[in-house]
C-alpha cells in the first residue's frame, strides 16, 4: 500500500499581481462610496419623503430598524455560502456578476424613489436583494487578494480596503448632504 504523495505546491502570485490589485481597489473604493452613499441617501429618504410628519416618529423608527435587521440577518444567512462559493467559482466572473446586479438593483431603487412608487417592504426586499449580491461580491474581492498580491504586500492591500471603508464612512454623508443641497434636488 503506498501513501500519497507529499508535494508542497506553492502559489506565486502574477507580476503584476499589485498592479491589478490597486486597479480592483480603486473599483472597490468607488463601490464602497456609492454603497454608503446610497445607505444614507435612504435614510435620509425614509426621514423627508416617507415619514416625514413629526407623529409618524413611531413609522420611522420601525423603518429605521427594519432596514437594520434586513441587512443583519440576511448577512449573517448568507456569508457563509457566499464565503463557500468564492472557493468553489470564478471569482472574477463573480464579481462582475455581482457588480452588474448591484447595478440593476441601484437603479431600480434610484426610479422607484424618483416615481414615489418605493414603499417600505419594497425597500427592504431590494435591500436583502443588495446584501446578498454585496456578500457574494465581498467574498470573491477577498479571497482574491492571496490571489493577486504576494505575501509581502498582504498588510498593505488590507490596510489600503480598510481606508476605503474608513473613508467611506466620513466623505459619503459629507457627498450626500451636498447633492440634497442643491436646488435641483430639494
Amino acid at each position: 500500500m503506498s501513501s500519497p504523495a507529499t508535494t508542497s505546491q506553492s502559489y506565486e502570485p502574477p507580476a503584476d499581481g499589485f498592479r491589478t490589485f490597486v486597479i480592483l481597489w480603486i473599483s472597490q473604493t468607488i463601490s464602497v462610496m456609492g454603497s454608503a452613499l446610497t445607505v444614507f441617501s435612504v435614510t435620509i429618504w425614509l426621514a423627508e419623503v416617507l415619514y416625514p410628519n413629526p407623529e409618524q416618529k413611531a413609522q420611522l423608527a420601525f423603518a429605521l430598524s427594519a432596514t437594520g435587521i434586513v441587512w443583519g440577518v440576511t448577512h449573517i444567512l448568507i456569508t457563509p455560502f457566499a464565503g463557500a462559493w468564492a472557493d468553489r467559482h470564478d471569482r472574477k466572473e463573480t464579481m462582475i456578476i455581482c457588480d452588474l446586479l448591484n447595478t440593476v438593483l441601484s437603479l431600480t431603487l434610484v426610479i422607484l424613489m424618483l416615481s414615489g412608487a418605493l414603499e417600505l417592504w419594497l425597500l427592504l426586499v431590494i435591500m436583502a436583494l443588495a446584501t446578498v449580491v454585496s456578500d457574494f461580491h465581498g467574498a470573491a474581492f477577498d479571497t482574491s487578494y492571496a490571489m493577486l498580491v504576494p505575501e509581502s504586500q498582504l498588510a498593505r492591500a488590507n490596510g489600503m480596503m480598510q481606508t476605503s471603508w474608513a473613508l467611506s464612512s466620513i466623505i459619503s454623508p459629507a457627498i450626500a448632504a451636498m447633492l440634497i443641497a442643491l436646488p435641483a434636488l430639494a
